[in-house]
């Protein structure tokens, strides 16, 4: 918002950040041309929410797994190599593309922008939320191993059709030479997927739960939902509890 005002009393940026070496125009590896007349504020309309606990760029590959595992019973023991076809942005900042990728995943910061990690783990448990990050998930034998069988390449096609949509493929191969393979378009929180409200109460009290009292998270829930006609620091307040339980906590 704050950039949105900026922008609205005429301060501009460099165009670099759209038209250079590794601006807007070559990570989509399209040329952005924007009608700043026709512009108005409903992009917010067009916000995406995050349902998994990775970059923003890797959620579509990362629900795409989720949901291969929850339609097929798998033995990751017999995994021999894990396929990702993924849009180009995805593959250069977490598939090993334009800025490569850690070899070497031992913290959260490298294992949430590492596809490799992300769908490991993803097939091994099933999801990727906060649990999916504890150091002593990351450094497990089983993630650990399973993250070296996974390869990501772009897609052209599917490349094309971002930011509209996010496609993404996996392809899992087994010993027994049986390919299991899904795609998706999009995921719950992409605006032509946009999370429905109890898509984000489920998210919420998943994160919450056991971290703050139930009596607040139903407050703070009611508030949110009431946004349009309450005052905003009436919620501010509620979260105001939450950050004072978490001091007292530690």
């Amino acid at each position: 918002m704050n950039t949105l005002f900026l922008a609205r009393r005429g301060v501009e940026g460099p165009l670099q950040v759209v038209e250079g070496a590794n601006g807007i125009d070559n990570l989509l590896h399209m040329q952005v041309r924007i009608d700043w007349e026709k512009q108005g504020y409903e992009g917010v309309l067009e916000s995406t929410i995050k349902k998994y606990n990775a970059m923003i760029h890797t959620q579509s590959a990362v629900h795409c797994m989720v949901e291969l595992v929850r339609q097929n019973k798998l033995d990751p023991g017999k995994v021999v190599s894990i396929e990702a076809d993924v849009i180009r942005i995805a593959y250069d900042f977490a598939g090993g593309g334009h800025y490569g990728v850690d070899k070497v995943i031992r913290t959260k910061e490298q294992a949430d922008h590492s596809l490799p990690y992300l769908l490991a783990v993803a097939l091994l448990d099933g999801d990727v939320m906060p649990a999916q990050f504890a150091p002593d998930r990351i450094t497990r034998a089983d993630v650990q191993q399973l993250l070296k069988k996974v390869s990501v390449r772009p897609d052209r096609e599917f490349t094309e059709q971002y930011p509209a949509k996010m496609p993404a493929k996996i392809s899992v191969r087994l010993q027994d030479g049986q390919v299991i393979e899904h795609e998706v378009q999009d995921f719950p929180g992409l605006a032509s997927h946009p999370f429905t409200w109890e898509d984000s109460v489920e998210k919420f009290d998943r994160l919450v739960t056991g971290r703050v009292d139930e009596g607040l998270c139903r407050e703070i829930k009611d508030a949110v939902h009431s946004l349009e006609s309450i005052q905003v620091a009436d919620l501010m307040a509620l979260l105001g509890r939450v950050k004072g339980i978490t001091a007292s906590r530690h």
